[in-house]
């Protein structure tokens, strides 16, 4: 096999495609000091990793779904006067090489000029592949995928297979998604947070 061929079959590497994934549900409830019962639901979890477009070993690409549900429930001592939720995805890179990746042939040879120009038998060459890029600690990405002002007692964020993608990654590839929540008075603040199942992509 020539080098050539070595190296476009380290590249061409693709990756199967898998069966969309489902997620439990998670949520989070609790009472904040004005009196209001605060809910935070994140549901329809789903996970669908798909070969990338590019056919490469450094792009991983996949959709998401996810809805997630906001109650305010019960009777505070002071009004709520706003409030906000989101929807986001966090996507983990074990090995960054976003700088890019220089492909190239190393050769050595043992032959002198003289035999080279004379194309005698013992003259040979040997080329091998060689890959240089900077390697740097993995990532975290965070991406947002939807965000609603709560404008009464309820709100709700649903997201269909969002496209999501991360570049320049030469390891393995994390997603989970996450859903956030706020809500403030005149005397308080309470913020809510859950988090779905860690998933490769």
């Amino acid at each position: 096999m020539t080098a050539c061929s070595t190296v476009l079959l380290f590249l061409g590497g693709g990756t199967a495609a898998a069966e969309p994934i489902d997620l439990p549900d998670v949520a989070q409830t609790g009472e904040t000091d004005d009196g209001w019962q605060f809910n935070l639901s994140m549901t329809e979890i789903r996970i669908n990793a798909v070969p990338n477009l590019a056919a490469t070993p450094f792009t991983k690409e996949g959709f998401v779904s996810g809805k997630v549900r906001v109650t305010i429930d019960g009777d505070g001592q002071v009004p709520v006067n706003s409030g906000f939720a989101i929807l986001g995805v966090q996507l983990g890179c074990q090995i960054d090489v976003g700088d890019g990746l220089d492909l190239g042939l190393d050769g050595d040879s043992d032959y002198g000029t003289d035999e080279y120009f004379d194309n005698t038998p013992e003259s040979s060459v040997n080329l091998s592949p060689e890959i240089s890029t900077t390697v740097k600690p993995g990532s975290i990405k965070t991406l947002g995928l939807g965000s609603k002002v709560l404008k009464g007692r309820n709100a709700s964020i649903t997201v269909r297979d969002a496209h999501i993608q991360i570049d320049g990654c030469a390891g393995p590839v994390s997603v989970r998604l996450f859903a956030s929540a706020k809500i403030s008075t005149d005397s308080a603040d309470n913020s809510a947070n859950v988090y779905g199942d860690v998933l490769p992509l």
